[in-house]
């Protein structure tokens, strides 16, 4: 065996193409998860965002019900928008939070109309989920409510037919 002294070893060539090699497609690999993550996050944003759209629309044609039935319906429109199965429990996995009769102006600090009819008044549908073990704000904060994504879903309610 041949004993090689350190100087000549750091100025030796064999095998740094390898090495090279090595530390490149790592670097691709981390870069390449870490863009598949973002992307990840913005499809499920996407889908949750149009769950709520969904919730609050059934809510918003249905201004008679109480809040344990409108509960009901925001759970089958996010399930139905959402694909999943019929006993898939919303709250157990999802924070969903129905705000009604909210005035037009209040959503930007205004005070809004004070109209006593439900008709221009305002639904406003949360879902708020764990962004899953991947979320960096997960990882730092832990998962707690101020940790949690949001989606909001936002609509006036139907006049009442014969009113």
């Amino acid at each position: 065996m041949r004993r090689v002294s350190l100087p000549a070893f750091w100025r030796g060539r064999r095998g740094s193409v390898a090495v090279e090699t090595a530390i490149a497609i790592s670097v691709l690999v981390i870069a390449f998860a870490g863009v598949m993550q973002i992307v990840h996050s913005a499809w499920v944003s996407d889908r949750m965002d149009r769950a709520a759209r969904a919730a609050v629309r059934v809510i918003a044609l249905t201004p008679g019900a109480d809040s344990s039935v409108l509960s009901g319906l925001a759970c089958t429109a996010i399930r139905k928008e959402l694909d999943l199965a019929d006993d898939f429990d919303c709250g157990t996995t999802l924070s969903v939070k129905i705000e009604r009769s909210l005035a037009p102006g209040s959503l930007n600090g205004g005070t809004g109309s004070t109209s006593d009819s439900a008709t221009g008044e305002l639904v406003v549908v949360r879902i708020s989920w764990s962004g899953g073990p991947w979320n960096p704000g997960t990882l730092v904060s832990g998962d707690d409510e101020a940790a949690r994504q949001v989606a909001i879903g936002i609509a006036r309610l139907e006049p009442v037919e014969g009113a």
